[in-house]
This record gives C-alpha cells, sequence and structure tokens, in this order.
C-alpha cells in the first residue's frame, strides 16, 4: 500500500522550468562606436558602465562585444564573464570615421540565437564610412528577430530619426544623452533594462494523480512527461523527499 501510494504521488509530481534553457542562450551584445570622437570622456563612460556588468550580469548569460570605425569592425564572442568585454574596451583606441551601419550589421551576423538576443548600440554620430546602407540594415533588423536598443550622445534631430528607424523595426529604443557627463547614467539604464532575465527557480507543478502511469505496470515509479501549454519540460520526480534537476 506504502509503495502505491509513492508511485501514485512521483507519477502525479512534476517540476518544471519554463526558461532554464533560454538564460544559457541569452545574450547581450553592446556595439560601440570607435570613431575619433568617442575619444576621451565619452569612452571612459562606456568603460564604466559597462563595467556594471560584473556584478549584475545573470549567471549563464553572455555578453560580447562589436566596435566600429572606418578602420574596420572588430567582435570579442559573448562569453558569460564580462571581463573579457571590459579588457577590449580598455585597449579600444577611438580613431577614424563611423561605421555604424557595418557595426549593427556585423553584430546581427555574429549572433547565433537572434531570438535570444539583444543589441545595444552606442554612437555618437552619423555614419560616414560603412559599406551597408540605411535599408539593409532596417531589413537585417526586421528578419532577425532580435531587439536593438540604441544610446545616443548629443545627437541632432537627424540622427535620433535614422536611430529610431532602425528601434521601430526591431523592437527596441532609442536613448538619448545630451553629453558625455550624461552618457554613464543613460547607458546603465539601457544595459539595465536590456539585461536578460536571470535563471528562474523551478516551480512545482501538480497534475491530476488520474493522470500517472498506472502503478503495476511501473513498479513504483510513474513517467509524468505531461507538459503545460507555455510551459518548459516537465522533470519527473521518483523520490518524494529528494528532488533532482538535470
Amino acid at each position: 500500500m506504502k509503495r502505491a501510494l509513492l508511485a501514485l504521488v512521483a507519477g502525479a509530481l512534476t517540476f518544471t522550468t519554463p526558461a532554464l534553457a533560454d538564460v544559457h542562450r541569452t545574450t547581450l551584445v553592446l556595439v560601440v562606436d570607435a570613431s575619433a570622437s568617442m575619444a576621451g570622456d565619452n569612452i571612459s563612460a562606456v568603460r564604466k558602465a559597462v563595467a556594471t556588468l560584473t556584478t549584475t550580469l545573470p549567471a549563464g548569460a553572455q555578453v560580447g562585444l562589436v566596435t566600429f570605425s572606418s578602420r574596420g569592425v572588430e567582435t570579442v564572442e559573448p562569453d558569460v564573464d564580462p571581463a573579457v568585454v571590459l579588457s577590449a574596451l580598455g585597449a579600444m583606441q577611438p580613431s577614424g570615421g563611423t561605421a555604424l551601419y557595418d557595426g549593427i550589421t556585423t553584430a546581427l551576423d555574429s549572433l547565433a540565437d537572434p531570438a535570444h538576443s539583444r543589441l545595444v548600440v552606442v554612437t555618437d554620430g552619423f555614419d560616414t564610412s560603412s559599406t551597408h546602407t540605411i535599408d539593409q540594415v532596417r531589413a537585417g533588423l526586421t528578419t532577425s528577430g532580435v531587439l536593438v536598443d540604441i544610446v545616443t550622445v548629443a545627437a541632432p534631430d537627424r540622427n535620433l530619426k535614422t536611430m529610431k528607424r532602425f528601434t521601430d523595426a526591431a523592437g527596441g529604443r532609442v536613448f538619448q544623452a545630451a553629453d558625455s557627463a550624461e552618457l554613464q547614467d543613460v547607458m546603465q539604464r539601457a544595459i539595465a533594462q536590456a539585461m536578460p532575465s536571470p535563471s528562474p527557480s523551478p516551480t512545482p507543478s501538480f497534475s491530476s494523480p488520474s493522470s500517472a502511469t498506472p502503478i503495476a505496470s511501473q513498479g513504483g515509479s510513474g513517467n509524468g512527461n505531461s507538459e503545460g501549454a507555455g510551459r518548459g519540460p516537465s522533470i519527473p520526480v521518483d523520490v518524494l523527499v529528494t528532488f533532482a534537476v538535470s
């Protein structure tokens, strides 16, 4: 009788982890203007803002970096350790013109899983050097499924309109900093809102005992393979007191 009761409970109790796998696929990529106008206070503000990721990046999430200028586009592959990005930013020496469209396009092309990724773009000027066009960038943003936020510094109205076209295509938003003094706070706010969600705690879920596999055929262990709509896979718990989530 006790064995039968344990089998019935084991078959009815499931453990769901709705977004456990998503956290490890979630990537934040910073796309940073490395042109000459970003030298000095602007790049210093960016470095300070990004430094907050060392204490705020959720476990399992990744952060990457793309820098752009007329000298070319450089990438740092996403990593769970923000120090990799901070090191690259620290070594960056802004110079040359602005290749914003090439930077965004390279960032989109580098994403392994756009649907679970987000870009935060930082720039202080117009594009002057890209081989890609506005229309090509918008088309890439529209089809990629990635969310894109853009932080501008002292941007004139014409530039803001271009940035808005990009964020409208990607479902993101434009953040405006009046000058380098505001840039750190504005970028920190943009990063905080784009931050991947932390791994959720597993949530116990109870199904009806009648849906459990017949006790006699399992010898005290139910299969518990029911899945709720919109939820992650259910992991059977075969021991009433001790759980293991793989």
